[in-house]
């Protein structure tokens, strides 16, 4: 296989995702106003353009996966929506096509109605006017509090359990990457995850002062900090941690850090640890090892 066949085909593969198509639907526009056609279906189409966004928001990205992961909750919801809006109208018809001829005409005329008031935007446009229909009329509306505040709880709750999935993945990233827990078992990784506390600091607040009692390690979830010690500093970011000797030896902190600029930090702190590891003596030995190595 070529060089050229491979490109050929990782273009050809690109151009028929989902990106590759809002790609080539968000420059159409330009060549339709080119070619001389309607000014405002070029300000209609132009509005494609707002889908690249997408691709460069996370929460867009979430957002998508939630839809796609709550997809037969969301179906039903709907479902019962489709059902409990065909009811209503189709009862409201007959008890007020009578009575109410030019507000309830048709069936069409019914299902407007009712779209309308169990989505509680209600025009006012048509009511009811028999006591019948005026009862069915407010229980509709009273159900179309729940009835469409049901998708929006399922996107709710689906969005709040997605970041959930992330921020633990994170953690128990950031917890593995640390040199005396890298060699743990997964259970026991996401248990220590599970201790990490959000700790925010402001640019040039001191997190921990040199020869203070080390009480806590931290990871960088956001910003960056400044490690000083004796004539020299380095700069830690995103990703990195600091303090971890703190957790298994009782000795004085022998750097100075800084935030250079705001910043978030998981903190997991020593009495948190200590407390889940005391009753595992051999996997405390395991990492005292490692500790001691680091110190050497």
């Amino acid at each position: 296989m070529t060089l050229s066949s491979v490109h050929y085909n990782s273009l050809s593969g690109y151009l028929f995702s989902p990106f590759g198509i809002v790609d080539i639907l968000s420059i159409l526009p330009f060549f339709l106003l080119l070619f001389g056609a309607n000014q405002d279906l070029f300000i209609v189409l132009s509005l494609i353009t707002l889908l690249k966004i997408a691709r460069f928001s996370p929460a867009l990205l979430i957002l998508k996966d939630v839809i796609i992961n709550e997809r037969k909750s969301l179906a039903a919801a709907f479902y019962l929506m489709i059902i409990l809006t065909l009811s209503i109208s189709t009862i409201l018809y007959f008890v007020e096509r009578d009575a109410n001829p030019q507000g309830f005409n048709s069936l069409l005329d019914s299902i407007w109605w009712a779209i309308v008031t169990l989505s509680t935007v209600g025009y006012g446009d048509v009511t009811p006017i028999t006591p019948l229909g005026k009862l069915l009329g407010g229980l509709a509306a009273i159900t179309g509090f729940g009835m469409f505040a049901l998708p929006a709880g399922i996107l709710a709750s689906g969005f709040t359990q997605e970041i959930q999935r992330l921020r633990d993945t994170t953690n128990w990233q950031m917890v593995a990457s640390v040199p005396i827990f890298k060699d743990l078992e997964f259970g026991i990784i996401a248990n220590i995850a599970k201790l990490l506390h959000l700790k925010r600091f402001r640019k040039n607040e001191t997190i921990i002062k040199k020869g203070a009692n080390g009480d806590a390690m931290y990871f960088i979830l956001d910003g960056s900090v400044k490690v000083i010690k004796d004539n020299f500093s380095i700069t830690l970011k995103e990703g990195d941690f600091f303090g971890e000797i703190a957790l298994v030896k009782n000795i004085p902190r022998t750097a100075t850090v800084v935030a250079s600029s705001r910043c978030e930090l998981l903190e997991l702190t020593t009495y948190d640890f200590q407390n889940f590891i005391k009753n595992k003596p051999e996997l405390y030995s395991k990492i005292e090892k490692v500790a001691h190595k680091r110190l050497g």
